[in-house]
């Protein structure tokens, strides 16, 4: 007889917790998504230069485990920027090309719409100058710099890439070297609109000689393509 009322009691929890599982599961809850923004079609011969916003935030009410279920890494608000022109643009923000769940429903969004400035691109080739630091060993000198290729093509809004004269690399330490030493580092465009038209390193080499004085050299600072 005791054993049967265990079973029941037993029977009887286990009704009990999915019956409480299956009211959680089913509850409508709200959950906040940020939806990065994506920008498709712009023309060649523009870039866009700034935005209001990078990603919508979106609030989606449905069941709980429905909401689990999204995938948020796929989701992406496409802005399709193939006629535009140089200048601002304005876009409302239509959730209705974001693919949601049977049973969800969107019911907040945050910006209703997002800005955009377009200007032309324009290319240009500038010189390369060398960024070191570091402090040489007394009784040495910095003879010679030579980079390869002295010349990089960068591409970027008209205005920024107008005012370029040069493109630094990252910093190389002048302060362990001794004879000739070459190394591969990278170029650093400045600004984050500023790209290379091809993203590869320059090859630096270096030229350290030992002079009369011992008095310790300091260098810092940039040093122009192939200087001497």
């Amino acid at each position: 007889m005791s054993n049967l009322r265990l079973k029941i009691l037993a029977l009887v929890i286990a009704v009990f917790l999915w019956f409480v599982a299956h009211l959680s599961g089913s509850a409508h809850v709200e959950r906040p998504f940020d939806v990065p923004v994506v920008l498709t079609g712009v023309p060649a011969g523009l870039i866009a230069s700034s935005r209001s916003a990078d990603k919508v935030n979106v609030t989606v009410s449905g069941p709980r485990s429905v909401l689990r279920k999204i995938a948020v890494e796929k989701l992406e608000y496409v802005i399709d920027a193939s006629k535009m022109q140089p200048g601002e643009a304005r876009f409302d923000v239509d959730l209705s090309q974001l693919e949601m769940p049977r049973g969800t429903r969107i019911i907040g969004r945050a910006p209703s719409q997002i800005s955009i400035q377009f200007e032309k691109r324009k290319n240009k080739i500038v010189p390369v100058q060398v960024e070191q630091t570091g402090t040489l060993a007394p009784g040495l000198h910095l003879a010679k710099v030579e980079v390869v290729p002295p010349y990089v093509e960068i591409t970027g809004p008209e205005r920024e890439v107008t005012r370029m004269t040069s493109i630094a690399t990252e910093a190389i330490d002048l302060s362990a070297m001794r004879g000739i030493v070459e190394t591969q580092v990278r170029v650093v465009p400045s600004g984050k609109n500023i790209q290379l038209v091809t993203d590869a390193p320059v090859t630096v080499k270096v030229w350290i000689d030992r002079q009369a004085s011992v008095h310790e050299s300091p260098v810092r600072g940039k040093i122009h393509a192939n200087d001497k």
